[in-house]
């Protein structure tokens, strides 16, 4: 084995205060300056604020880890980190391993961090371009193996990792941290830069773990969107324990001084208070941040999950029963839509006690009592999460069957996979039966479906016995007309009709001289005492920033008078998408999120700062209605706060449609009606 300690001599390429990441500053990096010794009752004491249970629950299992107790146990903590861009863009993977070498370790706890991933790693100690496994010491890191250049998204890589760890610190407590981006149960965990091509999937995570052979006492994601039903049922094969977050993290994520403290001060504190102490930290940490009021970490008792799994097996049978006897697709979508995910909507998600309080189908008294005995506790600043999250497909039916397959492969029931293909082929049928909504009407391009007729789960059979709900549960888009009423243009539907739409948006394309540039889409509506839709764009405005008029397309509009959207740019070169929130307290830019090709959540908001080039996006079509391409249409150097306004948008006429989305994800686009200053 090769050895060599390095003292670890952080030389930052990049400013700690910069970016998503919410980096501590520059001052707070002086290791002589820390308080590193900490009583680990204080710590657990001074960061609670709510009762853990210290034992298993009343049903499931007994733990396969059990301390020996009197600060007797030996623990290994195998850091996997794949840095990615969060590290050569913005050091958030060397922020983490400072704060690993800020805590004052016991002989008891060692704490072992492969790195891989990165293009670049922001210090002077860290090889970009091989795999390397450390030891963090009370002097610095100490390099224990180089693997070389290895892919951090192949599950041979992890299980190497584990079993190098297992076998060279041999411990009676393991702990297993997967640190980097996470796109839950669809995206999986990693984005290795030198690998481009891919993530690793919960069935390749559950492989790795099964051909790595450990027990652990937690598995942990200091990622997004890794708390997930399925996420949480590879975990339960190999550990007691699992942590993770329902929503993106910030790019700081965890704050790993505390709890390593806590653990080296008594090895044998139990594993729901070492959780406390992480899921605390990590919201005392974040909260005043951009991603503030928008966290989630929660602790899963995974010795909990089996009557939990049960009950939610039974729960979806119910449902799905209903929803084919008796017709219930529409109860079930709008439910579906109601619950989904704010700003995350594209990863088809949901927070499982949110949506099964939403759904009138069903009785799910058994699931949430289950479910409050598996989720140990939970912390969030975020409203409607309770712990834990379901894939439930809804934005994205075109993913089913990769899910499906990854589901057969973990090993969820029957009656998991039928619940959700059944669901996917009854929201198939209804986007064939209106053969895709109506398409923009400034393309050439004729609404189509995507063609399911390859894929395992469409069933054919229930969607012929559904025709007949079609027929009277689908909207008539020849029907969608604008009239000229009481001195105002409207859209009059009548309240069935309304029912079957679940969001309208108004669509606005400004004439620029050589064609229309598509301003984008705000979720403006209006209705009359009729109830119809007031169409109309009076005031000529739309969103700008600091006077620059920009393509925006609103994302939320959630409850409490918050309302978000995103403005598609390149910041410094990068595609991007800047984040506008309006709130009590006006408009501001939030920061902007990196676009990423796979399935990943950009983990955090990053920091507009002073010099950043930000160069605005906007889609054109000629006159003749043909899309022309995305181009760059403006652009500014930032300095200083970037105000939010809206703006005259100039001499140019203005076409404006409202396009209205239905419980089958149909797109239905209204005619259009011509504003010209002139």
């Amino acid at each position: 084995m090769l050895k060599k300690v390095i003292s670890f001599l952080i030389v930052l390429l990049m400013f700690f205060s910069f970016t998503a990441c919410d980096f501590y500053d520059s001052e707070d990096k002086d290791f002589a300056s820390q308080d590193t010794t900490a009583d680990a009752s204080a710590l657990y004491s001074s960061t609670t604020s709510s009762t853990v249970a210290l034992s298993p629950a009343a049903t499931g299992r007994s733990p396969r880890v059990t301390p020996i107790g009197n600060g007797e146990d030996q623990i290994t903590v195998m850091v996997y980190m794949c840095g990615s861009d969060l590290e050569s863009e913005d050091g958030s993977a060397t922020a983490d391993i400072n704060e690993m070498l800020y805590a004052t370790l016991s002989d008891q706890v060692n704490v072992i961090i492969e790195t891989g991933g990165a293009s670049e790693w922001q210090n002077s100690v860290i090889d970009a371009d091989s795999n390397q496994r450390w030891l963090v010491t009370g002097s610095g890191l100490e390099l224990l193996d180089d693997a070389g250049l290895q892919n951090m998204t192949d599950p041979d890589t992890l299980s190497e990792f584990v079993q190098f760890c297992a076998e060279n610190y041999p411990a009676n407590r393991n702990i297993l941290v997967f640190w980097d981006h996470g796109g839950g149960t669809l995206g999986g965990y990693g984005s290795d830069e030198h690998y481009p091509d891919g993530t690793m999937s919960l069935a390749q995570i559950d492989t790795a773990l099964s051909d790595a052979n450990v027990t652990f006492d937690w598995i942990g994601f200091d990622c997004c969107m890794m708390c997930t039903v399925e996420t949480a049922f590879v975990a339960e094969k190999y550990a007691d324990y699992l942590i993770a977050s329902q929503r993106s993290e910030p790019g700081g994520g965890w704050y790993y001084t505390d709890w390593l403290n806590a653990l080296s001060a008594n090895s044998s504190l139990s594993s729901p208070e070492v959780g406390q102490v992480i899921v605390n930290s990590f919201i005392r940490e974040e909260q005043g941040g951009e991603y503030g009021d928008e966290l989630t970490l929660s602790m899963i008792d995974l010795t909990a999950y089996a009557p939990f799994m049960d009950a939610l097996y039974a729960y979806l049978s119910s449902v799905n029963t209903e929803l084919i006897d008796t017709s219930a697709y529409k109860e079930v979508s709008k439910a579906r839509y109601d619950s989904r995910s704010l700003g995350e909507e594209e990863y088809d998600q949901v927070d499982l006690s949110y949506l099964a309080n939403n759904i009138s189908l069903g009785d799910s008294t058994e699931l949430l009592s289950t479910l409050s005995q598996t989720v140990l506790f939970s912390q969030e600043t975020a409203d409607h999460y309770a712990g834990l999250s379901l894939y439930f497909p809804y934005a994205s039916i075109e993913s089913v069957e990769d899910t499906l397959n990854t589901a057969k492969s973990i090993g969820l029931d029957e009656s998991y996979q039928k619940f959700m293909s059944d669901f996917a082929s009854l929201m198939a049928g209804g986007q064939i039966f209106s053969s895709g909504g109506t398409s923009n009407p400034l393309s050439s391009d004729t609404s189509s479906t995507d063609d399911y007729s390859d894929t395992s789960w469409l069933d054919s059979d229930l969607i012929s016995e559904y025709e007949s709900y079609y027929e009277e549960n689908t909207y008539d888009y020849t029907e969608l007309e604008i009239v000229e009423k009481d001195d105002q243009y409207v859209l009059e539907m009548s309240q069935d009709d309304w029912d079957l739409i679940s969001a309208v948006y108004l669509e606005v394309f400004l004439d620029v001289g050589d064609g229309y540039l598509h301003l984008g889409s705000d979720d403006v509506a209006e209705f009359n005492d009729d109830g119809d839709l007031i169409v109309g764009f009076d005031d000529n405005s739309w969103v700008a920033l600091d006077g620059h008029i920009v393509s925006f397309f609103a994302e939320e509009s959630g409850e409490d008078a918050v309302w978000e959207g995103y403005v598609p740019a390149y910041v410094n070169d990068e595609e991007a998408k800047i984040i506008l929130v309006w709130d009590d307290s006006g408009a501001y830019v939030a920061g902007y999120e990196r676009v990423y090709d796979s399935n990943m959540a950009s983990r955090g908001l990053i920091d507009l700062q002073d010099g950043d080039v930000i160069e605005f996006l906007g889609d054109f079509y000629t006159y003749d209605g043909d899309y022309d391409d995305q181009y760059i249409f403006d652009s500014l150097v930032v300095g200083g706060d970037l105000s939010v306004t809206y703006e005259d948008v100039g001499d140019g006429d203005c076409l404006i449609y409202y396009s209205l989305y239905d419980i089958y994800q149909n797109v239905f686009w209204t005619e259009s009606l011509l504003y010209s200053i002139n």
